[in-house]
């Protein structure tokens, strides 16, 4: 009877803790709040440099805002422990590129074609007050001049780099557009990281001119400086 009635007490207890176990604790990841509306990052798109000029009273002049371009970057070497003294640039692979690049072909002045025109030149830099020296293989744009509500050409001018005729002067300074449309025009040199309105110191006048069928234009030798 004893012997029963402990197998009886000992069924009872092991129900009883099987029906009171803890459950195991679950880690829930929560997916992300989906209802907030991100809105995408708009970059703007690229645009033409607009060069606003005034006139000189006397003449048919232009000054021009400059329109800076983002300098390409450089690579060169740094040499000096660190930490330590500010480094120096070695400058030495940068001078064996420059060493190694071709020469451009001398500049040749194209026929026009047909109801097309020539534009054509030769530019020369002011180092000092009496040096001046061939501005060798830098790009020279031509930049269209807009016209006003009477539709003639004003003092603006409009350039985008991306579509503007360009072309590279020779190791002599001379350039050559060919086939260029009949327009009027403003001739802007890239010095350095800037785009700069062609202005002739000799002359005192900038570069500004029309673009006529089947003629060839020589805006001769001019000579220009940073603005």
């Amino acid at each position: 009877m004893v012997r029963n009635l402990l197998v009886v007490m000992l069924l009872v207890a092991l129900l009883v803790g099987c029906a009171t176990a803890a459950k195991p604790t679950l880690l829930v990841a929560e997916p992300p709040d989906l209802a907030v509306d991100a809105q995408p990052t708009l970059l703007p798109s690229p645009t033409s440099t607009l060069i606003i000029a005034t006139p000189k009273s006397g003449q048919d002049a232009m000054v021009a805002n400059g329109d800076e371009a983002y300098p390409s970057p450089v690579d060169a070497e740094l040499s000096g422990p660190y930490p330590g003294p500010e480094p120096t640039m070695d400058v030495t692979p940068l001078t064996a590129a420059l060493a190694q690049t071709p020469a451009i072909p001398k500049v040749v002045v194209p026929t026009p074609s047909a109801g097309k025109a020539t534009v054509t030149g030769r530019v020369y830099y002011r180092v000092d007050d009496d040096t001046r020296e061939p501005l060798q293989y830098a790009r020279v744009f031509l930049a269209r001049r807009l016209r006003d509500a009477q539709g003639q050409p004003s003092f603006m001018v409009s350039l985008s780099k991306g579509s503007a005729p360009m072309t590279i002067t020779d190791g002599e300074g001379a350039f050559a557009f060919g086939d260029v449309n009949v327009e009027g025009y403003a001739l802007i040199i890239e010095l350095g990281s800037q785009l700069v309105l062609a202005h002739d110191l000799l002359a005192d006048r900038d570069v500004v001119f029309m673009a006529e069928a089947d003629q060839t234009f020589d805006v001769g030798e001019i000579l220009v400086a940073p603005r």
